[in-house]
């Protein structure tokens, strides 16, 4: 197993973000943590990236518990973090160096590589992530989804086994939204994917597999097909959104909105 969890608790002061949550994520799966806000997905992938360690419980990682004594090693911290990408839900916490090309060339240089293997491996996935034209532009002054695509590269240039990613498509426009799910699903293939999000639109896209957590605890873990198609449990998880519509007599309507009745194929990546 990639990570496993065994009675893992957590909490800021007096509040509790985790409760003994006990999951096991295999090597080249893909999973949804499903949740609305303040569920514990964004802790739980805290706690899976070496940022925050459990108050109880027991975390694993490759069969060896991962613990802070463990990451203040520069050896074993350094290796981990090669292994396991993050990619933070804002970028602009991600994101410190002058220029693009300078901030996705961050990480290879501390790999001991020389100038030039940086330079090609930069400029590769500058292509890949259609952000050459970008090189020499300031992260702080690019749009959203002009620095989210700069955070994967990022990180996806380190090559890593895990990649973590905190609710991907947040506050992008559709179209941005899209691209960053069709450069994931090009530039991620045989990686293990854990992906936290409340949009039930992308989950078919991100994952074969859901945990939904509600309040701290895992409340359901199932086949993406399995857990979508459960109205009532995503009802009381608070993951359905209503839409509405007016009629022509001037009543006003209220419906559900669930992916399930929009899906047109089996479109995972």
């Amino acid at each position: 197993m990639i990570f496993e969890l065994r009675d893992v608790s957590f909490g800021y002061g007096n509040m509790p973000a985790l409760r003994a949550v006990n999951l096991a994520i295999a090597k080249g799966e893909r999973v949804a943590l499903l949740g609305a806000n303040g569920s514990g997905k964004s802790t739980l992938l805290r706690l899976l990236k070496g940022l925050a360690f459990p108050d109880s419980g027991e975390l694993l990682h490759r069969g060896d518990p991962l613990k802070e004594e463990s990451m203040n090693v520069g050896e074993f911290a350094m290796e981990f973090h090669k292994r396991v990408g993050f990619v933070f839900q804002n970028p602009d916490v991600q994101l410190f160096c002058p220029t693009v090309f300078e901030e996705v060339a961050f990480g290879p240089l501390q790999m001991g590589l020389s100038k030039k293997e940086v330079i090609d491996l930069v400029n590769e996935f500058l292509e890949r992530l259609q952000i050459a034209h970008l090189r020499d532009r300031a992260p702080h002054r690019l749009s959203g989804g002009e620095k989210k695509r700069v955070a994967i590269a990022s990180v996806l240039v380190l090559d890593p086994e895990v990649l973590l990613l905190d609710e991907p498509t947040a506050s992008l426009d559709p179209e941005s939204a899209s691209h960053i799910l069709d450069h994931l699903a090009l530039d991620t293939a045989g990686k293990t994917i854990v992906t936290a999000t409340h949009d039930l639109d992308i989950v078919d896209t991100v994952a074969r597999r859901c945990i939904i957590l509600d309040r701290g605890s895992v409340v359901a873990d199932g086949s993406a097909s399995e857990i979508l198609s459960q109205h009532d449990l995503l009802r009381r998880t608070h993951l359905l959104r209503m839409n509405h519509h007016r009629h022509p007599d001037g009543v006003l309507h209220f419906h559900e909105y669930s992916r399930m009745a929009h899906r047109h194929g089996e479109d995972c990546i």
